[in-house]
């Protein structure tokens, strides 16, 4: 036989046999056994149906305990004078009753009323104030002129000092968005406060925008807005209070 045919053969064998080998490595990788884990293990006896199952947040309704988000709601907090009668707290007494029911949702109702006596510096001020607290009483006073001002109002001074606060905080710690949740509209448990739907987005490019307007023009707005605040949407529980407010205090 020629020595060329042989060598041509020869090489032809070897193709043939690399390819069968790697055909036959595929079959047997493809049919090796995985190793059980300890989820595989659970998922196939049906002890579980997801090794990483998503996290569902639970809905507490009006007057129910529980959890929420992970934070402890509690219902039958409000405790009224033992003679019979029904809680009346003045302004000039309301820090002390704020500071020992440290209830957050009677937070918010408060400050969408106008007290002085340092009650509402007050609520602001406290490391576990809740962004939604703060958010709401920017949007109570009216926060599309806030951060347009350059000059201190005459006015309610002790108003202004809120916003100078919320504006401090929001550069430096910020307020904990984990704790309440913004009200939804016609929630129960919300019917002597206005709760409306509101954009957090939309809050922030107004006051940026009333911004902006005075430093065109030369001018420096005595605010700073708070970007921090109204970038984040609060993702606690939806709290209620068993106490309400009005002009005269907390009743």
């Amino acid at each position: 036989m020629d020595v060329g045919i042989v060598i041509i053969l020869i090489a032809v064998g070897l193709i043939v046999i690399r390819e069968l080998r790697e055909k036959l490595d595929w079959f047997q990788t493809s049919n090796r056994r995985q190793t059980p884990t300890v989820e595989m293990m659970a998922l196939k006896a049906g002890i579980i149906k997801n090794p990483r199952p998503e996290r569902k947040s639970k809905r507490l309704k009006y007057g129910e305990d529980g959890f929420e988000d992970g934070v402890e709601v509690r219902w039958g907090r409000r405790s009224d004078p033992t003679d019979g009668t029904f809680t009346q707290v003045s302004e000039k007494d309301m820090i002390p009753f704020l500071s020992k029911h440290r209830d957050y949702a009677l937070w918010y109702k408060v400050i969408h009323h106008d007290f002085a006596g340092g009650v509402l510096e007050w609520i602001v001020s406290q490391p576990d104030c809740p962004n939604a607290v703060a958010t709401a009483f920017l949007r109570a006073l009216g926060y599309e002129d806030l951060y347009g001002l350059t000059e201190q109002p005459k006015h309610s001074e002790y108003l202004y000092r809120v916003v100078e606060i919320i504006s401090q905080r929001d550069a430096d710690e910020g307020f904990p968005s984990d704790t309440m949740r913004d009200p939804e509209p016609n929630e129960p448990g919300w019917t002597s406060t206005d709760i409306e739907a509101f954009d957090r987005a939309a809050m922030l490019e107004q006051c940026e925008a009333a911004a902006r307007a005075q430093l065109e023009i030369g001018r420096t707005p005595i605010y700073s807005v708070p970007r921090n605040l109204f970038s984040t949407t609060p993702n606690g529980p939806s709290l209620r209070s068993e106490y309400d407010v009005d002009e005269t205090g907390i009743i």
